[in-house]
């Protein structure tokens, strides 16, 4: 039941509940239900008891949640009235429980206790954070249910409970719990109940199994959550697979030369060994080559990295240093830094923030005011709508006054910030820096849509220094005060400057040259620059960089038939119709996005004109927002000048093969400039690097804008706007493919029926339509005209248009698409009839007569789509349906990505040890689960697991040095610490991790892990046990062969590594080699000098670990054995029998020159203890328990429930 404001006393379960989502949760959740004014009140019949279940302070939010309780309870209901009563009373009861504030004492009190449960049921979920519990049933079999918590823990979803007493079914424990990692999600879905009384279930499915929830109420916030952290937990794998786990797998290819002579010229099973080089072919990082995604998904590692733009905006100070930059993420939320529900919505709904209104990274949400009414002077209107302060913005976003699907039940409003589905209407940003007045007003009448509006709590005035004022009013005269005393915080903390800044026309158009048009003020007022390390660059620098500070098409202009420059065939009365727009609305940084308007002035003046074009573009992106202090962009190039650029030579290929029909390009000005923002944009994000397709794009840019603010702009386009994209993977594209495809099977069944009656798949033409923004698929104008669509809407209008194109097509691709060879060609007839130049501008009149679409060209062609497009299909397919569909489809994609990874490196891999298919599988997934984990350290750089990382690597490195002091196994002479990255695609593993792999596959799986590697203060007795030798080897062999094939790398970049290749190549040698092998690794790993020779330390290095071997394979299993007196003695006298035949064989002799550590009888020398390979092999061979041991070939299996890793030989342990 449904009521408004009135004095009844009723029985309330709620101390205030709010449906009204706000930052301050402990405000709402003290707020008096009394103070709102709609409410919904459930009445028991059989009790006569009444009570509140939600309160709301308007009639349509609340109607909202009335529909929602009666579809989900009401028409759910069976049985006799007393039975429903009990059941609807008991499922509001249980919803008391979970709306309590998440923040309280009692809550965290409750959460802390089933986290405990979750500990003892759970192994590793002390590890976790557990987030929040609901109340649900879990469905194990169709008939069979259990109740009990549903916990959500930041890596993993956890269920326990009872099994219900009606179900008596015997397969099904009473006790049922079940734990499921987000990152082994495969799909998430909502499906309708099958049973009465059952609300509809969300579903979880795994490679396995297929997992059902219910729960009554909740359910969208419980589905919202699983699909945040499945796709952060799918962000994070497809990154780790993005950097290469088998860097170093070319070293041990069998058509490698042996660059050391030690152990790969004694290895002859499968030509395994750590002694060789990596190829180009097989896991080559440059070769971007064709669109073909299923070649690509063949060739390629799949993964996923850092993206977005950790580089402050004007008016931030920039903390990082400039020569590491690290690019932040825009588009992927960190779990890392989620401790509870509402740090996670606070995430998602900053990153919801930044996208809408285009801002950087370190923009969040300081203060929103809902809802807040905007006068449009312009039109004497008003929009009602959001008002947000971030660190360095004003911000407000309304949204049409129509929505559409705003409150269906069918779909999960995945929107933090709106409760519609549908895009901003109108948005503006303006930055502190900008703001030179604040006036509060009184309530004031203002003609609006001919009638009078009155605030009654006021208007906040808001001047910025270009004349421009914002009138607000907020919903009491309290929030106002409170907008006004926090923006006048603001603004006396702005660290002003008189500068140039940005005017529509003035900064990119024909007169560049004059930076700046005359504004309405006396002064300029612009963001505060910071930073300035980044502008020590001296003006010679500058000069001898040449950066460009006018768009191309102005220095290099097409030249007519008629011998004149072809500047732009937009008319006059187009141009004027933009600056009366730019009058109206704004110029500069504070421009006021109306995005109807907008569009329908881009479609009615054929684009904009050139004179604006570069500037809009810098604006609306958000591009011009997030502008780092001046010099950024010059000091990528000039810091790394001298260094060898890994993407150079493929850049080199592209650039002069950019628009090559384009005088800009037909000019070594215009191709160096190409190639200085292609390399500065590597070194920003090396990560990407280059991929083709950014080429075409920079070419495009660098028309219309100077070059630094292409430079940005690409920027932005790579890393916020369409992110994943042009990684590696091609992840993004690959999503937005299958995202692509839904839109055409909802929105074009009929096509979509007839394409899969042709069994065509649409990504073999439209790939290049989102990698290359339509720049390579239509005629170069036509295009153009695209970007200033697609820099207003956002990605969404890749949508919009590839649909349009397919849905105006329709009957044609249809009625004569029988083949795709006819499909594609009727495709590619109407892209060239769109790209015909009309002899003079079309008149309105013309477009619309123009009814034919088979012979319709030119612009009425475009209109015609545009139309279609924007006004259609724009509606329809939101930002927020895109995402929905992209979190659906981005669980599958990287789940096929991974398997074709693991497939293709696995495969490699075997055709180089002896190990099999699932033992280097077993391999292989251990390295990735440990590096999922360290996803944390990137995520929270400040955290614990960041920090005991950071001192791990110091500890390695100082290790190293020592190792190199002693000889570095006659590898490295000189330690060096690497100054940079080795490779942005490759990884290497930890000492940690590698200990952790060796304890869980190998033999040596019962060795304490926390051994003591550091020596005495003498040096005399070095203690290393053998795992950390064989780490330590496998990285000095990796900076060996790189310093012997990179000779024209600075040493200092070139690091020490040990990957995935290496430990499975490590692993073939102790576990599957033929005996003479493994003895020849074993002597290797202790002859620390690289002479040849062990000395005496070494002997008692080696004895050591022989020692500890033979007491682990008699007790591998922890279990006694019936003979252990007999055998220890047995091991004992072999040790002390292969140490006197060392020793015998070892004394006595001079020791080695400084002539290639060769013997020599030439002049006298001391006697000392050396002992070469053979003679360590026959003391070996002379003892059988030896020979013995070093025979085994040890076997990896999984256990039954495939947690569990046995180690075998001969089928003992």
């Amino acid at each position: 039941m449904l009521q408004s404001k009135k004095p009844d006393t009723v029985r309330s379960f709620f101390s205030g509940f709010s449906s009204k989502p706000t930052n301050n949760s402990e405000t709402a959740y003290k707020k008096s239900i009394s103070e709102y004014d709609f409410r919904i009140l459930l009445k028991i019949e059989s009790r006569k008891q009444c009570f509140v279940i939600a309160v709301d302070e308007t009639f349509d939010k609340i109607h909202t949640l009335a529909e929602i309780d009666a579809r989900n309870i009401v028409s759910k209901q069976a049985g006799t009235s007393e039975q429903t009563d009990a059941l609807i009373l008991k499922q509001f009861e249980e919803m008391t429980q979970e709306y309590g504030n998440p923040q309280a004492a009692s809550v965290q009190s409750k959460l802390a206790d089933i986290k405990t449960q979750l500990n003892q049921y759970f192994v590793g979920a002390d590890d976790d954070v557990l987030l929040n519990a609901y109340v649900c049933n879990y469905w194990p079999t169709e008939t069979v249910s259990a109740r009990g918590q549903l916990c959500m823990g930041r890596n993993s979803l956890y269920f326990i409970g009872k099994k219900q007493s009606l179900d008596i079914q015997s397969d099904v424990p009473n006790d049922v719990s079940v734990s499921l990692l987000y990152r082994d999600v495969n799909s998430l879905d909502l499906v309708n109940a099958k049973r009465v009384l059952i609300p509809d279930s969300i579903q979880i499915s795994t490679k396995d199994k297929t997992h059902t929830f219910t729960l009554y109420f909740n359910r969208k916030e419980v589905f919202k959550i699983l699909c945040s952290l499945s796709n952060a937990a799918m962000n994070r794998l497809i990154k780790g697979a993005e950097n290469s786990l088998s860097a170093s797998v070319e070293m041990f290819s069998k058509n490698n030369s042996n660059l050391t002579g030690d152990l790969s010229n004694n290895v002859v099973n499968k030509g395994g060994g750590l002694l060789m080089v990596r190829s180009k072919d097989e896991y080559g990082t440059d070769d971007h080559g064709d669109f073909n995604l299923g070649e690509r998904m063949e060739e390629l590692d799949f993964g996923e990295h850092d993206v977005g733009d950790a580089s402050p905006t004007n008016s931030i100070p920039k903390t990082n240093d400039s020569k590491s930059n690290t690019i932040a993420r825009y588009s992927h939320i960190k779990t890392a830094l989620i401790h509870s529900v509402v740090e996670l919505d606070e995430q998602i709904r900053n990153m919801e923030f930044r996208n809408v209104f285009r801002l950087s990274y370190q923009e969040t949400i300081s203060v929103e005011e809902s809802p807040c009414h905007y006068f449009i002077k312009s039109s004497n209107s008003f929009c009602v709508g959001n008002f947000y302060l971030c660190q360095n913005f004003l911000n407000f976003a309304s949204l049409p006054t129509s929505t559409l699907n705003s409150n269906s039940s069918q779909s999960i409003t995945t929107s933090m910030l709106f409760d519609s589905q549908a895009d901003p209407a109108l948005v503006f940003v303006i930055p502190y820096a900008h703001i030179v007045s604040l006036k509060k007003q009184p309530p004031t009448a203002l003609a609006s849509a001919s009638k009078l509006a009155i605030s009654l709590s006021g208007y906040l005035v808001v001047s910025t220094k270009n004349r421009i004022e914002f009138w607000l009013s907020f919903s009491s005269t309290q929030k106002k005060d409170r907008v006004y005393d926090e923006l006048l915080s603001r603004i006396k903390s702005v660290n002003w400057k008189f500068d140039n800044d940005i005017m529509i026309g003035g900064r990119n158009g024909p007169n560049a040259g004059l930076d700046i048009v005359k504004t309405k003020s006396s002064h300029s007022l612009s963001l505060p620059t910071f930073a300035p390390e980044l502008t020590k660059i001296t003006n010679l620098e500058m000069k001898s960089l040449n950066v460009q500070t006018m768009g191309l098409k102005f220095t290099f202009p097409i030249v007519g038939k008629d011998g004149n420059s072809e500047f732009d065939r937009t008319t006059q009365q187009e141009v004027n119709l933009w600056s009366d727009y730019f009058e109206n609305y704004g110029k500069d940084v504070c421009i006021v996005k109306d995005m109807k308007v907008l569009r329908d002035l881009i479609i009615k003046t054929d684009g904009l004109p050139d004179i604006y074009r570069g500037d809009f573009w810098m604006l609306v992106s958000g591009a011009w927002y997030s502008r780092p202090a001046t010099g950024y962009y010059e000091s990528l190039l000039t810091d790394n000048k001298d260094r060898v650029n890994p993407f150079g030579e493929e850049i080199e290929k592209d650039v002069r093969r950019s628009l090559p029909e384009h005088p800009a390009y037909q000019n070594p000005e215009g191709i160096d400039t190409l190639r200085r923002v292609l390399t500065a944009f590597s070194w920003r994000n090396p990560a990407i690097g280059y991929a083709q397709a950014l080429n075409i794009i920079t070419a495009v840019l660098l028309l219309y804008l100077r070059e630094e603010d292409a430079f940005w702009l690409l920027c932005v386009i790579v890393e916020r706007m369409l992110p994943d994209h042009y990684t590696k993977t091609l992840v993004g594209s690959v999503v937005d493919q299958s995202v692509f495809t839904q839109l055409v099977a909802l929105h074009l069944p009929n096509l979509s029926a007839h394409l899969n009656k042709l069994q065509l798949d649409l990504s073999t033409f439209s790939v290049p339509w989102f990698l290359c923004l339509y720049l390579n698929s239509v005629a170069l104008h036509v295009a153009i005209k695209f970007l200033d669509s697609f820099f207003l809407e956002g990605p969404s209008f890749l949508f919009w248009i590839a649909v349009g194109v397919l849905k105006v097509n329709e009957p044609q691709l249809i009625l004569r698409g029988k083949d795709d060879d006819i499909f594609v060609a009727v495709l590619k007839d109407y892209f060239s009839r769109l790209g015909v130049q009309d002899p003079s501008p079309a008149s309105p009149a013309s477009i619309d007569q123009a009814t034919d679409l088979n012979t319709m060209t030119g612009r009425s062609l475009y209109t015609h789509l545009m139309a279609e497009a924007c006004t259609n299909l724009g509606p329809l397919i939101t930002n927020e349906a895109i995402e929905s569909l992209r979190m659906k489809y981005r669980l599958q994609v990287v789940h096929q990505m991974e398997a074709t990874n693991r497939k293709s490196q696995v495969r490699t891999l075997c055709e180089q040890v002896s190990l099999s298919f699932d033992e280097v599988g077993i391999v292989y997934d251990q390295v990735r689960r440990l590096e999922f984990i360290h996803g944390d350290e990137e995520e929270d750089p400040n955290g614990s697991a960041a920090t005991s990382a950071k001192n791990a690597r110091i500890e390695e490195d100082s290790m190293r040095a020592t190792l190199a002091s002693i000889g570095g196994w006659g590898l490295v002479r000189r330690y060096t610490t690497c100054i940079k990255d080795v490779d942005p695609h490759h990884k290497t593993i930890s000492l940690y991790d590698f200990k952790k792999i060796f304890h869980i596959v190998s033999p040596f799986r019962n060795k304490s892990q926390n051994n003591d590697t550091k020596p005495d203060s003498n040096g005399d007795q070095f203690v290393l046990p053998i795992i950390d030798r064989i780490y330590y080897y496998c990285s000095f062999q990796f900076n060996f062969v790189q310093r012997q094939k990179r000779t024209n790398v600075d040493p200092n970049e070139i690091g020490y590594m040990v990957d995935l290749a290496a430990t499975v190549h490590a692993l073939d040698a102790i576990m599957k080699q033929a005996l003479h092998s493994r003895l020849r690794f074993f002597f290797d790993l202790y002859d620390l000098d690289g002479d040849g020779y062990m000395n005496e330390i070494e002997l008692k290095a080696i004895m050591d670990s022989l020692l500890e071997l033979f007491q682990k394979s008699k007790s591998g299993n922890g279990k006694p054995h019936t003979k252990d007196e007999i055998e220890e003695e047995t091991y004992l006298r072999a040790v002390s029998s292969f140490l006197s035949a060392a020793l015998k064989m070892g004394n006595n002799k001079q020791g080695p020159s400084s002539n290639g550590g060769e013997l020599t009888d030439n002049k006298p020398s001391h006697s000392t203890f050396l002992l070469s390979f053979n003679e360590f092999l026959l003391a070996v061979l002379s003892q059988s328990v030896f020979v013995e041991y070093f025979e085994r070939t040890w076997i990896v299996t999984k256990g039954a429930n495939q947690s569990e890793i046995n180690v075998t030989w001969n089928g003992k342990s």
